[in-house]
């Protein structure tokens, strides 16, 4: 009996850890977009990877700083 209400505890908390993660790798999956990564392998780097795949996405460059200014062809007027 206790062994049962063990392993339930442990599964429903397993399946609550891995709900929660999905979210947190959903919102670093957004963040990668903003960035101008829009493969989904940055929402699964970071859910597998955990703290170590958020900030593999954190330090991520901007790609889309490069495409909205579009001033780096030209230079600057003085």
């Amino acid at each position: 009996m206790e062994i049962e209400l063990l392993v339930f505890l442990i599964i429903s908390s397993l399946l609550i850890w891995g709900v929660i993660w999905y979210f947190i790798a959903a919102q670093f999956y957004e963040a990668a977009k903003e960035k101008g990564y829009y493969n989904k392998k940055y929402l699964w780097i970071t859910f597998v990877f955990g703290i170590v795949g958020c900030l593999l996405v954190t330090a991520l460059p901007d790609r889309g700083a490069r495409l909205q200014s579009g001033v780096y062809d030209e230079l600057p007027t003085l």
